[in-house]
């Protein structure tokens, strides 16, 4: 389990099936990208639980803290500046070197 309190943008993380990343804050109009695989997100305050699969992409709540996120099998994902753009859009991006992803 990956533990902290801060997070920056453009982090790209690599989750093994059952394993979770905890935050205690993002940083403002974060955006938590599901890259590949399949991850729960919960916050804390937040009545909903989020699944999210390969291209799908949630903002958190302004302030949102405590965050856990769950693999729920081998999962990629990344924390970008929360900009709303598709997916296909963000590969694009990605490919061309626009957001630049640190392992």
């Amino acid at each position: 389990m990956a533990v902290g309190t801060e997070i920056e943008y453009g982090v790209n993380i690599t989750l093994r099936n059952g394993a979770m990343f905890c935050r205690r804050r993002f940083p403002p109009r974060s955006q938590i990208v599901c890259i590949t695989g399949r991850l729960w997100v919960t916050f804390d305050g937040d009545r909903e639980d989020h699944v999210l699969r390969a291209g799908n992409w949630f903002l958190p709540a302004r302030g949102a803290r405590g965050a856990i996120i769950y693999a729920v099998e081998t999962s990629k994902l990344a924390v970008l500046k929360g900009e709303r753009v598709s997916f296909g859009m963000m590969l694009a991006r990605l490919l061309r070197g626009r957001f630049a992803l640190r392992s």
